[in-house]
C-alpha cells in the first residue's frame, strides 16, 4: 500500500472508515488497524519530538489509539538518559584536563545541553473512546512501560474529548491529535473544549495526512478534511497564531508525510507568540 495511486488508498479508506475512526474485531478493523501501525508510527515520533515539551508541561493527547506519542515519549527519556551519561562520562574526563581545558569544554557541553529542546512532560493525560485502543494502552503502561523506567504519571480516559469533565479551566499546556481532527463533529464545539482547559499561551497540535483520505462528502466519516476549513474553525473558536506547515517524513510518501496544523490559546496580555504564517 506504501505506492499504491492516491485514489486507491483514498477509495480504500473510504470503505474502513469507521473503522479507521474507532476499530472493530472485524476483517475491515483488522485491516484499519494494519494501516495504522504499518504507516502511523514515524509519523508520530516525528510529530511528538516537534512539540517541544517541557519539564512542568501537562500534555494531554486526544485519540491515543496505539500509544505511538507515549512510546515516543520513552523514546526521548530515553535518549536524554543515554546523553546525560555522555555528558558525566565527559565531565568526569573534564576533570582531569588542564583548568582551561575544563573551561572549553564544559562550555561546549552546556552549549550541547541547551540545544536538547525536548523534555518529558510532568503529567500525560490520554484520551480514547475506542475500546480496543483502550486495552492497548492499558497494556502499553502496565506491561512495556515500567515505573522507573518512565516515572511521569499517565492517566488513560474514555471521555469523549468534547466534554472533559475531568480537566479544569486552564489546566493544560499541550493538545495533541494525530489522524483525529478529520472525526470531530461539530469541530468548533471540540475546539472550544480544548480552548476551555488550555493554559494561556497553550498550543492545540493537529497532525493530518490529507493526501491519503477520502475527498470531501464521499463519506460521512472522514469530515474535517480540508486544512483551511480546519484552520479557520481554529481562529473562530478564538486559537490565535493558527498556521499549518508540511513535513516531510517518508520522501513524497503520502502515507508517512503529514501536515501540522498548530494554534495557541492568547494570554491575558494579548498575541504575544510570533510565529510565520503557512497558510
Amino acid at each position: 500500500m506504501q505506492r499504491l495511486p492516491p485514489t486507491l488508498v483514498q477509495w480504500t479508506l473510504s470503505k474502513i472508515s469507521s473503522n479507521m475512526k474507532s476499530p472493530t474485531n472485524t476483517l475491515r478493523g483488522q485491516l484499519a488497524m494494519y494501516i495504522m501501525k504499518t504507516f502511523n508510527p514515524p509519523s508520530i515520533h516525528a510529530a511528538v519530538k516537534r512539540l517541544e515539551l517541557k519539564s512542568t508541561d501537562t500534555f494531554l493527547e486526544i485519540g491515543a489509539g496505539h500509544g505511538e506519542s507515549l512510546k515516543a515519549l520513552v523514546d526521548i527519556f530515553r535518549e536524554q538518559q543515554a546523553l546525560q551519561q555522555q555528558l558525566q562520562e565527559t565531565n568526569d574526563n573534564v576533570k582531569e584536563a588542564s583548568s582551561s581545558m575544563e573551561k572549553a569544554t564544559t562550555s561546549s557541553i552546556e552549549s550541547s545541553n541547551d540545544a536538547n529542546n525536548n523534555n518529558i512532560p510532568e503529567k500525560v493525560i490520554l484520551v480514547e473512546i475506542s475500546s480496543e485502543f483502550q486495552q492497548t494502552l492499558h497494556h502499553l503502561i502496565q506491561h512495556e512501560i515500567p515505573k522507573d523506567i518512565f516515572p511521569t504519571p499517565i492517566e488513560v480516559h474514555d471521555t469523549d474529548c468534547k466534554s472533559m469533565t475531568f480537566l479544569g479551566d486552564n489546566s493544560v499546556d499541550t493538545i495533541f491529535g494525530f489522524n483525529l481532527v478529520y472525526f470531530l463533529h461539530p469541530l468548533d464545539e471540540y475546539i472550544s473544549e480544548m480552548k476551555r482547559v488550555l493554559k494561556p499561551g497553550g498550543k492545540v497540535v493537529f497532525g493530518c495526512k490529507f493526501g491519503s483520505l477520502p475527498r470531501k462528502g464521499s463519506c460521512d466519516v472522514f469530515i474535517n478534511v480540508d486544512r483551511k476549513e480546519i484552520c479557520m474553525a481554529m481562529e473562530k473558536a478564538g486559537l490565535v497564531d493558527v498556521v499549518s506547515e508540511k513535513v516531510l517524513v517518508g520522501g513524497d510518501n503520502p502515507m508517512m508525510n503529514y501536515v501540522e496544523i498548530r494554534g495557541y490559546k492568547e494570554t491575558e496580555y494579548g498575541p504575544d507568540i510570533q510565529v510565520e504564517s503557512r497558510l
